[in-house]
């Protein structure tokens, strides 16, 4: 068979096991049979050879998996309620004492948000929004 013929048959045999979707005999085909011909298709062939497996092997894939869960509709429902930081002078003397005890950065943010039960989005925005300001209105003072 000549180089052209060996890239053709197993074209052909990929695009067979493809259609069929069985992925188990598409895995003894590459063990098999398409690593004993590889070597004999035409070098200018091969990364098309190569890409036609690769395309069929997505395509078994896409089609043994379980299928997808059907797209859930966001309900028009109200947001859950946020901290109310503000309104809440005990929560900011917490949030107070927490950074006072945990000091600066990335690992003080965590801990506080560990403690109060909050992410640590929360906590980081809650000591910029609600304890920084009040240090730089007191400096200013």
């Amino acid at each position: 068979m000549t180089p052209l013929g060996h890239f053709t048959s197993l074209n052909k045999a990929i695009v067979k096991l493809a259609r069929d979707g069985d992925l188990a005999a598409f895995r003894a085909f590459m063990i098999g049979r398409f690593r004993d011909e590889l070597p004999k298709v035409d070098p200018a062939r091969v990364l098309p050879a190569l890409e036609a497996v690769n395309r069929a092997k997505r395509a078994i894939e896409r089609r043994s998996r379980l299928p997808a869960k059907p797209r859930r509709i966001p309900t028009k429902g109200k947001k859950p309620p946020g901290i109310d930081w503000v309104g809440n002078p005990a929560l900011r003397a917490r949030l107070a004492s927490l950074y006072a005890k945990y000091g600066e950065g990335p690992a003080a943010h965590k801990a506080v948000a560990g403690a109060m039960r909050i992410t640590v989005g929360q906590a980081r925005l809650a000591k910029k929004r609600h304890l920084d300001v009040v240090h730089q209105i007191q400096q200013a003072a």
